[in-house]
């Protein structure tokens, strides 16, 4: 866990997925939301992306991730 921040769940995160505005989000809007790092973000989103349970796309430079309904 980085920095001694709060444990965040994956089911935190998959239902951060509905509070964020738009059909995906960026690592960085996930890492605020639950104020980390964008690198933490990232890696749990790239945990969950294996598991089966976010879906992702590269665009250019950036990553998007969304939760399949």
């Amino acid at each position: 866990m980085s920095q001694g921040k709060r444990k965040v769940t994956d089911s935190e995160i998959l239902s951060a997925f509905r509070s964020i505005e738009g059909p995906f989000a960026a690592a960085s809007e996930i890492a605020a939301y639950f104020d980390h790092t964008r690198q933490w973000a990232h890696k749990r989103l790239t945990q969950l992306h294996e598991q089966g349970d976010v879906k992702r796309k590269k665009t250019g430079q950036s990553v998007v991730w969304w939760v399949e309904d």
